[in-house]
């Protein structure tokens, strides 16, 4: 073999290599970005499953919390029925003065939501019927209290009582 025929061989190797490895570098970058399109096209779209899963949690959080309402509507129905009931059974005894009516003889209903209304109401009611009975008797404004405070005289024995 001479060697001019050797150095052609060599050449027509060494072109296929190249070409053969060019190709395999063009495949190589295909298939690069064919991964990086499929990467990237998952991470922004889920999976049907995903989705279904998380439209039945929310799903069952909804239909929990309507139970609850549900209960918390029964119940306050409930109260509303126990204060109307109350209200319209409620007499107002008679107080010492037969020209005014007393709540001070009132009861107070069992359950401990309508035990609570009732204590304001008769919180509400002592607040806005003060300046009726401190007028009546005889009592001067709460507004000038600080006088009043002022006012006072006591007398003690020896036993130191007054």
């Amino acid at each position: 073999m001479s060697a001019r025929s050797f150095r052609e061989r060599h050449r027509n190797h060494m072109l296929d290599f190249l070409m053969k490895s060019r190709q395999l570098h063009v495949d190589w970058s295909i298939q690069l970005s064919i991964f990086e399109l499929t990467l990237a096209r998952s991470l922004l779209l889920l999976l049907w499953h995903e989705v279904a899963r998380s439209l039945a949690d929310l799903r069952m959080l909804s239909e929990s919390q309507n139970q609850a309402l549900k209960a918390q509507l029964v119940e306050h129905e409930a109260l509303v029925r126990e204060m109307y009931h109350w209200t319209a059974t409620y007499h107002i005894k008679p107080s010492l003065d037969h020209n005014r009516t007393s709540w001070r003889h009132a009861s107070l209903l069992n359950d401990p939501a309508t035990r609570k209304l009732g204590k304001e109401w008769i919180t509400e009611h002592m607040f806005h019927n003060t300046d009726a009975i401190f007028h009546q008797y005889g009592f001067p404004p709460r507004e000038s209290f600080e006088h009043l405070l002022h006012d006072f005289n006591f007398t003690f024995d020896d036993n130191g009582y007054c």
